[in-house]
């Protein structure tokens, strides 16, 4: 097992997060549910250089621990994740991750400790993770950004997020619905909270400022 636990912990360390659509990625996913010391032991592994294994909605990956975090509201800071994209960010985790923690939230029964629905939050004991997966079209992206960024701006920024994983996309203005990252590489608990805090101060979804992205529509 403990070579069995090493292989996994590699695997998320280079990957980052487990891809629904690949299959081994789906064993390793099984397999971490099914056996609990599997589990354990990974978790032990990747802690012990300092990463977090996280599951939510179904998904599973690897993120900075909390001890040694630097970056606001728990995003990533890499070189091409820029203030913009961050923006985005949030508003895509808002439309495509947040909704999914309130509906499963008006779910759950009120005497349920923790209950089927908060179960399947952490462990995906609930539909596959891409049945009835939620989406936002183009143009909802355009109608929010299109007013500081040009079209072209809009596409490069969801360009970005595919290439961390972040999103799905079919083509350039095809439907975007949410990545593995979006669900494991943001702290959902830090996140909620940032995006409450904004709406009491009126602030909305997105923190806007100075233009700092792409070319401007």
């Amino acid at each position: 097992m403990d070579e069995r636990a090493a292989a996994i912990a590699h695997l998320l360390l280079r990957v980052g997060v487990l891809d629904p659509d690949d299959p081994d990625h789906q064993q390793v996913r099984q397999d971490l549910i099914a056996d609990s010391a599997l589990l354990a032991s990974v978790r032990e592994k990747l802690g012990a250089v300092g990463w977090d294994l996280q599951q939510f909605l179904g998904h599973w990956g690897v993120r900075v621990d909390r001890g040694v975090e630097s970056a606001a509201v728990g995003l990533p800071r890499t070189g091409d994740l820029q203030a913009h994209h961050l923006r985005m960010l949030i508003w895509l985790w808002v439309q495509l991750v947040y909704r999914q923690i309130e509906s499963a939230r008006r779910e759950e029964e009120p005497d349920a400790l923790p209950g089927r629905s908060q179960r399947a939050l952490d462990f995906g004991d609930g539909p596959d993770p891409r049945d009835e997966t939620p989406s936002v079209v183009f143009d909802e992206v355009m109608a929010e950004f299109g007013q500081q960024y040009s079209e072209r701006g809009v596409k490069g920024m969801l360009s970005v997020l595919r290439r961390h994983r972040f999103v799905r996309q079919d083509g350039a203005t095809g439907p975007v619905r949410a990545g593995p990252a979006l669900f494991v590489l943001v702290d959902p608990m830090r996140m909620e909270e940032h995006v409450v805090g904004m709406a009491r101060r009126g602030a909305g979804p997105l923190a806007t400022g100075v233009q700092d992205g792409p070319e401007a529509g």
